[in-house]
């Protein structure tokens, strides 16, 4: 997780998002042409926004209404970093994700979009990473090298009842001045509902806002640098020296 630290790491998705009011894209094409170097495959998706109104006293609907929506993906030639333009939100997801500076490249694109598009408030502002690790021990609840004690105090619980076990995760959700942090952790097993059968254990870290965030005082890049140092902190307190020593090789 930490780039001046380690070699490796086993992230298989980082995503940042911003979700805001509902902003109108009709210049969109002209703007993501702006970025048609680092961004060079474009494909429109088109699909529609529904709204429906419940009469609480007949407990009936009363009226539907749907009304077409277009969003944009870009992509990378490799297809490997994906960014998502809603009228509602942006995200940029990262399938191989290396360093902090890469994403803190990419912020340019949102603060350009953030300007083009007269974004006023930005109603959350996130960052998540999902690291996924797996080895190939076959001993799949034997976690005590790896991950602090107090996280797989579960697994210990299903090896002492000696039955098979399909899923087993814990969630925290931690609470500081400006942000919040959503930890999960434990074996979502990709095989559910059967046994767990692979030696895998998520650590997903989604630190975001707590408040709407006015964009004329927000420092976008501080904020993230933020964030990721908190989501990094609490990713060292989650492993232990055998999975140190792994990540450094």
């Amino acid at each position: 997780m930490n780039q001046n630290k380690y070699k490796r790491n086993f992230l298989s998705r980082v995503i940042f998002r911003i979700d805001f009011e509902q902003a109108q894209l009709s210049q969109i094409k002209s703007f993501t042409e702006k970025f048609k170097k680092e961004f060079s495959i474009s494909e429109e998706e088109r699909g529609e926004e529904g709204i429906m109104k419940f009469d609480f006293a007949t407990k009936e609907i009363t009226k539907q209404e749907s009304s077409p929506i277009t969003s944009w993906n870009l992509f990378d030639k490799n297809r490997s970093k994906h960014i998502k333009i809603d009228t509602r939100f942006l995200y940029i997801e990262y399938f191989k994700y290396k360093k902090l500076t890469g994403l803190l490249k990419d912020l340019n694109l949102v603060s350009d979009f953030i300007q083009d598009f007269e974004i006023k408030t930005i109603n959350r502002l996130g960052l998540r990473y999902v690291n996924e690790i797996k080895l190939k021990d076959k001993d799949f609840l034997d976690w005590k090298s790896h991950i602090n004690n107090h996280l797989i105090g579960s697994f210990n619980f299903a090896i002492s009842q000696k039955k098979s076990v399909a899923r087993a995760m814990g969630q925290i959700i931690f609470k500081e001045k400006n942000c919040n942090i959503n930890f999960n952790f434990g074996t979502w097993n990709s095989n559910f509902p059967n046994e767990i059968n692979e030696k895998t254990f998520i650590l997903d870290y989604d630190c975001y806002s707590k408040f709407p965030l006015d964009v004329k005082s927000l420092n976008l890049l501080d904020t993230i640098k933020e964030y990721n140092k908190k989501i990094e902190n609490l990713f060292e307190s989650s492993i232990k020296k055998e999975l140190r020593e792994t990540l450094k090789t």
